[in-house]
């Protein structure tokens, strides 16, 4: 598959809408199912995958399909379960360290030890929940990573719910129509429910329905100065 050229959100208003469509708690479950999706109908599209270390091993080959693919990774730590223990007890250094063994992880996999993700998500949105719930700019520091850029999420499927595929993209679509986001709503979703592939089929149709022609991977510190400063910085 050939993906177009990236293109990122500037600041001020956007002449066109560009939504960014990112996929949690892969690799594995149907990972590979939501790659097929986003190869088929014409989908020329980039999504970002934010993937737990510890479902990787057993995985590689998805791993390496996402980036020759064009689509974006993003680490979104070890799991769940430790991620929460260490921010319960108030431990930057586990939570710094569960992100270090998930960029290893990746980076194994990858066969690159150069491949740095520069984006990290906190399970459950942890770190950033209280500016997702008021609509601010979704950016916090990283532990033991400030440089990185730290993503939450705008427009929730809530596809986790484990309810029909249809109702997760209504969900979805009712929140665009609120604005949620603007013309750049990061939106999200995962990849291991067996709905997965039904429910991105739906929000990339629904979206298009609502005029978004253009889907982005989410940038990385460096791609270029600038582009998120309008969502993403203070």
């Amino acid at each position: 598959m050939t993906l177009p050229p990236l293109e990122y959100a500037s600041e001020g208003p956007y002449p066109n809408k560009l939504a960014y469509i990112t996929l949690d708690d892969g690799p594995g479950g149907y990972t590979e199912a939501t790659l097929d999706v986003l190869r088929e109908n014409g989908y020329q599209i980039g999504v970002t995958y934010f993937l737990h270390g510890k479902n990787i091993a057993g995985h590689e080959g998805t791993v390496a399909r996402i980036r020759s693919e064009g689509h974006g990774i993003g680490n979104h730590s070890w799991g769940h379960e430790e991620w929460y223990a260490a921010l319960n007890a108030n431990d930057d250094v586990t939570m710094s360290d569960l992100i270090d063994r998930t960029e290893k992880a990746i980076q194994m996999a990858l066969g690159d030890s150069t491949f740095v993700s520069g984006m990290f998500r906190s399970p459950g949105g942890s770190l950033v929940i209280d500016r997702m719930l008021n609509n601010q700019p979704i950016i916090e520091q990283v532990p033991g990573h400030p440089l990185w850029f730290h993503y939450g999420w705008y427009v929730d499927t809530k596809d986790w719910w484990g309810d029909e595929a249809e109702n997760a993209v209504q969900r979805a679509m009712e929140e665009i129509d609120k604005g949620w986001g603007g013309n750049n709503p990061i939106i999200l979703m995962h990849s291991t429910h067996s709905h997965a592939p039904e429910v991105l089929r739906g929000v990339i149709d629904g979206l298009r329905q609502r005029g978004f022609v253009k889907f982005g991977v989410l940038p990385r510190p460096g791609d270029s100065p600038g582009i998120v400063y309008h969502l993403f910085v203070r």
